[in-house]
């Protein structure tokens, strides 16, 4: 009996000095992994790599040899790889500029008396693609009958046909801005590229980027230098995190004015290509 006591503590003493171990290797871990999302948030990338995780899991599975079974081995290294990936992310919310966190203050925003921020909810509306005079005014009349004083029309419009309508480009932003102007009302227009944004700015009040183009992080520091508040759409694949990097990509260029629009995203659902 003493010596099965003996034998208990002495292992004992061998899992608590493992712990240890173990304690050291992730803690090691995570200090590199942590470097590593530091270099991936100056290159723009996603933290989490479902390639990467798959070879490593692989790896995993190809060097355990027993006792603990192979597949719990796995489910102890996904564990250890979500909880990297979070960390991950929380070492960069902490520096984050574009948050409304505990002890910042919400930013509001002032387009021509319209105040966007304040905790008023704010309308914008409009024709999707801008056609001809009589469809802007007839649909921002209707708008503005309603109390909404931000119309929104597309002058460049990206469309999946390269065969579809791309828009009637500056034509487009002088109708836009000729029927903002007789009804006292502010103009949001979509910008597509770089060469683009000096124009829109003569005419726009607001510029807008796209679903499509919030991982475009040139048009987004390019963007960013413009004194013209912006208007950031959620990509429709696009987690939140992303969504809130793409905006600190405008901000670090000098921006402050980002409005995040919340959108649907793609999912298994066939019918509805972005529900909510």
């Amino acid at each position: 009996m003493e010596d099965n006591q003996k034998k208990l503590n002495k292992l004992r003493d061998e899992m608590t000095a493992v712990n240890e171990d173990i304690i050291n290797h992730l803690n090691h871990f995570f200090s590199i992994s942590n470097k590593i999302g530091i270099i991936k948030d100056k290159m723009g990338l996603p933290h989490f790599d479902p390639v990467r995780e798959s070879e490593m899991l692989k790896d995993v599975l190809m060097k355990t040899r027993g006792p603990m079974p192979a597949e719990d081995m796995q489910r102890v290294f996904m564990e250890i790889f979500k909880v990297s990936v979070k960390e991950m992310g929380a070492g960069t919310r902490q520096k984050l500029k574009v948050s409304r966190h505990k002890g910042k203050d919400g930013k509001v925003i002032n387009v021509g008396g319209v105040v966007i921020g304040n905790g008023i909810p704010v309308l914008i509306g409009g024709p999707c693609a801008v056609e001809y005079p009589e469809q802007v005014l007839k649909t921002a009349t209707y708008l503005k009958n309603m109390g909404i004083r931000l119309l929104r029309g597309g002058a460049f419009k990206p469309r999946t046909s390269p065969y579809n309508f791309q828009g009637l480009g500056e034509e487009g932003l002088k109708i836009l801005k000729e029927v903002a102007t007789s009804l006292d009302m502010r103009v949001v227009t979509e910008v597509m590229s770089s060469e683009d944004i000096p124009l829109i700015e003569k005419y726009a009040d607001i510029l807008q980027v796209g679903t499509r183009n919030m991982f475009n992080y040139s048009l987004l520091k390019q963007i960013g230098k413009s004194r013209k508040p912006v208007l950031l759409k959620r990509g429709f694949m696009a987690t939140i995190e992303e969504f809130i990097l793409a905006a600190e990509y405008i901000y670090n260029g000098g921006n402050e004015e980002i409005i995040l629009c919340e959108r649907g995203i793609r999912t298994f659902e066939t019918q509805t290509p972005f529900p909510f």
